[in-house]
């Protein structure tokens, strides 16, 4: 039996990014607020059909081919939004990014200070 622990809760999502069905299904605080950084980083803009406003211009502003106008600033600027944009998070403590662009491959490192402690967050993309 869980025991809610404060405001923030989420469905937990399992290692394939599939909504957990069975036993502890619901997560709090601090992380529900890393998975749902996570979740907004990887959902690309327009992907979610009841908001298509919604989401990272990964194809059309970061990873796209041809957009080497964009500078690592303007990329990590995107992808800091989203993330200080998400419920519960205060601000971004520490942040390293990196663009391959012979992969097209972005990474980031970010510490984040949240309504419930810090965390850390490392994708690759």
């Amino acid at each position: 039996m869980s025991v809610e622990t404060g405001k923030y809760k989420t469905r937990r999502l399992d290692a394939n990014g599939d909504f957990v069905i069975s036993g502890e299904v619901w997560i709090y605080d601090i992380e529900a607020i890393q998975q749902t950084i996570q979740t907004r980083i990887y959902l690309f803009s327009a992907e979610y059909w009841r908001d298509v406003s919604d989401g990272t211009p990964w194809i059309n502003s970061i990873l796209g081919k041809n957009n080497s106008v964009n500078t690592i600033q303007s990329k990590s600027s995107l992808l800091k939004n989203r993330i200080l944009n998400t419920e519960g998070v205060i601000t971004i403590l520490e942040w390293s990014s990196d663009f391959d662009y012979s992969t097209r491959k972005f990474t980031i490192v970010a510490t984040i200070l949240t309504e419930y402690g810090t965390i850390s967050v490392s994708e690759s993309v």
